[in-house]
């Protein structure tokens, strides 16, 4: 079954997605296939959740929970693992971790996938981070994510007209309210939020 997001998939989103992550390949969603995201605040609407191109498999979030449970790098908390683990600058709009997002995808998606890439800034006067290729002449530099913690880039999300048939939210988790997950059962918390 073709994607429905079929259009979307060529250069242009190819490049877009090499601007924050490897592109190490490309492969099809099924209906009903789970997808996360972090997200800082509860109240952005589920329509502007679902309108990013940028999610993750679930294996990548267990991998974030588990190293926040183990203070890897001597950060415990969430929040703190995911914007190292995943690449998620404090100068962009809306990032944070203090909640995951799960969806479920409501038709076939094409999708890029590979390794976040690191996250700095190439000069002095940039005040946005962006996603930094090995031969970038690097000013300052925020995170080294986890290679293994492979995103997802879904073209055309963008377009309000494909992102509402695309994408439905089943649940928001707040990471310090979830006993499951403070109780030490990451896999419990993982099905609880996939709906």
């Amino acid at each position: 079954m073709a994607a429905l997001n079929h259009a979307f998939v060529n250069h242009d989103a190819r490049t877009a997605a090499e601007r924050g992550m490897r592109v190490e390949g490309i492969d099809q969603l099924a209906a009903g296939a789970l997808l996360y995201r972090f997200v800082q605040r509860a109240d952005v609407r589920d329509d502007t959740c679902s309108a990013s191109p940028w999610w993750f498999q679930q294996s990548a979030v267990r991998r974030i929970l588990e190293a926040a449970r183990m203070g890897h790098r001597g950060e415990d908390s969430v929040a703190g693992q995911a914007a190292r683990m995943a690449a998620l600058s404090a100068t962009w709009p809306r990032s944070g971790a203090n909640y995951l997002l799960a969806a479920k995808a409501r038709a076939p998606l094409a999708f890029f996938w590979g390794a976040p890439r690191p996250v700095g800034k190439r000069s002095a006067t940039q005040t946005e981070a962006t996603g930094l290729a090995s031969g970038d002449d690097i000013h300052s530099l925020e995170h080294i994510p986890d290679p293994r913690c492979t995103q997802f880039f879904i073209p055309g999300l963008w377009d309000p007209a494909l992102s509402g048939k695309a994408i439905r939210v089943v649940s928001r988790a707040k990471f310090s309210h979830s006993a499951d997950l403070a109780d030490g059962d990451i896999d419990t918390f993982l099905r609880q939020t996939g709906g």
